[in-house]
Formats: structure tokens, sequence, C-alpha cells
């Protein structure tokens, strides 16, 4: 029984605000699972994007996909999002680095097809999410995303996965500059750790 780990973090936008310290996030969350919870590093996908390291939708997928044709029944996949989430059209997607408003189909990460690459049968897949409002100026009216519709939506039709958010549908995702991460995945990797 092997486990599959895909984490994906974005901390700069071209369009929108930061979401701090998501790839340190993303990197605690890679070596907890490695060091602590048999998650082998060659099994893992870290995926640490920026505007000048940015990969268009179908070329995250492609990776999702090659990793996840690797595993096998019985063998767990875990899936990571460290970034800005957004609801537009009847569709949940995660914003990349070089999302553009407006364009959400063409440039952004669309979760129904992550989910129909992380579903494959007799699988157990988790989905761990640390966005919904991350760093976002809820005072401008500028870019706006809809993360209150995006986390309704990951969480209403979960069947099938175990789902791990940082926050409701009504309320913030923080970072803290003291310990230099998101809150959520501090303590969720600190609790890990603890057992």
């Amino acid at each position: 029984m092997k486990r599959y780990a895909i984490i994906i973090s974005v901390e700069a936008y071209k369009h929108f605000p930061p979401t701090p310290f998501a790839h340190e996030d993303s990197k605690l969350l890679s070596s907890t699972l490695n060091d602590l919870c048999d998650y082998s590093i060659q099994h893992t996908l870290l995926l640490n994007l920026t505007p000048d390291a940015d990969k268009r939708p179908d070329e995250i997928l492609s990776e999702i996909r090659l990793m996840v044709d690797g595993s096998e029944p019985g063998d767990t996949v875990l899936f990571y999002f460290a970034g800005h989430g957004h609801y537009s059209e009847d569709r949940s997607y995660l914003i990349l680095p070089g999302t553009t408003p407006g364009a959400y189909e063409r440039t952004a990460l669309p979760l129904d097809d992550i989910s129909k690459e992380l579903r494959p049968p007799q699988r157990v897949c988790f989905r761990v999410f640390d966005s919904c409002h991350s760093g976002q100026d809820v005072r401008s009216n500028e870019n706006v995303l809809d993360s209150h519709s995006f986390l309704r939506a990951i969480t209403h039709d979960a069947s099938g996965w175990v789902t791990l958010a940082a926050c409701r549908e009504d309320q913030y995702s923080h970072s803290d500059p003291k310990i230099g991460h998101g809150i959520f995945t501090y303590y969720f990797c600190d609790f890990i750790r603890s057992l």
C-alpha cells in the first residue's frame, strides 16, 4: 500500500493579492508527510508556483494524472492546495499565479477536473484546502474572488473524499508572521507531529 501526495501552493499572483507563507506551508506539509506518515518523496508532487515559475492548468493536470496513474487499489491519494480559491459560473477554481480575472476557464485550475483525476476507484482520497479568503483584501472591490461559494462548493458534495478546509464559508483563513505559516497548516502539521 503506497501513499501519494499532490501539494500545490501559490503565494504571489499577477492580478490578485498575495497569500503569505503558502510555500512554507506546502514545504512543511511535504516534510511532515515524508518524515512521519510513510509518504515517499518519489510519490510526492510538490508545486510551489510563482508568477515567474507558473504552469498552465493542463500542465498541472497532466502531472497529477501521471502520479495517480502509478497508484493501485488500496493506495492513498492526498491533494493539498494553499492559495486562493474562487467560484464562478457554477464551477470552483484554484487560482494560479497567472490567472486572469474573468478568464477563469482558461487560466485557473478547475476543481472538478482535479477531482476527475484524483478519483480512481478503490483509493482513499484526502483533500486539504488552506484557502478561501487567504490574504484577500476584503476592503477592495477589484478582482474580488468568490471564496465563500468556493468553500461551500468543496464541502457540499464531498462524497468519496475526506475533505479538510482551513475555514467555513463565513470565516477567514489567516497566516501568522510570528510562526511564518498559515495557522491552519501549521497546527495541522503540528498535530500530526504530536502523534
